[in-house]
C-alpha cells in the first residue's frame, strides 16, 4: 500500500488475512494488522462497504492490546477515522473517535 498499489496489494492480502485467521484466531494480533492492511488497500480502492468490518474488527483487536503497543491501537483508530473521513461522513469519524476515548 505504500507504494499506492491498492490493487495489487488486495490480491496478496486477502489470502493473508484467511491464513492467518485459520493459523492463529480471527482475534490475534497479528489476524489484526492483516485485516488492518486489507482494509487500507480496500480503502485505496474506494470499497468503503468492505472496509468497514476489517478496520472495526482490527482496530479492537488493537485496542485489547493497547497495554503492550499502544502505538498499533492508535493506527488502527486512525485508520477507521480517516475511512469514514474518505468516504464522506466525518459524523461517522467523529462517532468512532467519541467511543473509541481520544487518540494517545
Amino acid at each position: 500500500m505504500a507504494q499506492g498499489r491498492p490493487a495489487e496489494a488486495l490480491a496478496l492480502l486477502r489470502p493473508v488475512v484467511r491464513e492467518s485467521e485459520e493459523q492463529y484466531s480471527a482475534t490475534d494480533r497479528r489476524t489484526a494488522e492483516a485485516q488492518l492492511a486489507l482494509g487500507m488497500a480496500l480503502r485505496g480502492l474506494r470499497r468503503f462497504e468492505e472496509t468497514e468490518p476489517l478496520l472495526l474488527r482490527g482496530h479492537a483487536t488493537l485496542q485489547a492490546a493497547r497495554v503492550a503497543q499502544p502505538w498499533r491501537e492508535a493506527q488502527a483508530r486512525a485508520a477507521v477515522e480517516g475511512r469514514y473521513v474518505a468516504w464522506g461522513k466525518p459524523e461517522r469519524a467523529r462517532s468512532f473517535a467519541s467511543t473509541v476515548g481520544a487518540s494517545p
